[in-house]
């Protein structure tokens, strides 16, 4: 078993997830995980608007013609940003 270091406090530790001595997270997988979780806990606490509100209903709502029309002007919405993408791509390479 290798050991590591803590950033925090400078003792040696066994391997593990946290220091031993101050209870600091020493793992970088841990330490990415629990990042990407506040992450996803900010993301879920932040104020939504009308319209993302209507769309996060209708993408799950009980009558398919919604979900039919949330999914396709989605689509629509991801096909026009690629495109929009590769002129802004095209325009770059003209001018290099």
């Amino acid at each position: 078993m290798h050991e590591i270091k803590c950033l925090k406090c400078g003792i040696w530790n066994q391997g593990g997830l946290y220091c031993s001595s101050c209870g600091n997270v020493i793992a970088y997988a841990e330490e990415q995980r629990l990042k990407i979780l506040e992450d996803e806990k900010k993301e879920a606490e932040r104020p939504r608007d009308s319209f993302e509100k209507t769309m996060i209903r209708w993408k799950e709502h009980r009558w398919w013609i919604l979900r039919v029309f949330y999914r396709v002007a989605y689509g629509t919405s991801l096909v026009f940003g690629l495109f929009a993408a590769l002129m802004a791509w095209m325009a770059a390479l003209v001018n290099a």
